[in-house]
């Protein structure tokens, strides 16, 4: 799990150091916690609206931007429900498989990975990861 984390936090620093995401502090108590959160809540929802239609436009046969579609894969295969929902996930899934095969090496290995984490968490290895 150390490398998760550092991944983590690396991802994190860099989202930080170009203004995508803050990190208030609130007190719980006694106890002082960073939160993280987008600096412009706005702006992040209208990316997840245009990565949504994009996904949605190449699911239903249509084109879209390739940036905007490579999010809306990772997210897709992150689970991240603002763009696609349980139920949307389920009934697009070969379209999500067809769409990953044809794309950019990160979201055609993620699904691999993402299954490999799952694995090793089910042996009880998740330390190992």
């Amino acid at each position: 799990m150390a490398e998760n984390e550092r991944v983590a936090r690396t991802v994190r620093d860099q989202l930080e150091r170009s203004g995508w995401l803050c990190q208030p502090h609130r007190r719980f108590g006694v106890f002082t916690v960073g939160l993280n959160q987008p600096v412009d809540e706005a702006v992040c929802g209208a990316l997840a609206t245009e990565v949504r239609q994009a996904l949605r436009s190449e699911i239903n046969g249509r084109s879209a931007d390739p940036r905007l579609l490579t999010l809306g894969l990772l997210a897709a295969h992150a689970q991240i429900d603002c763009v696609l929902t349980h139920e949307e996930t389920l009934r697009t899934r070969n379209a999500v498989r067809r769409l990953t095969q044809s794309a950019g090496a990160p979201v055609r290995l993620l699904p691999a990975a993402i299954e490999h984490y799952h694995d090793q968490l089910r042996l009880g290895m998740g330390s190992a990861v």
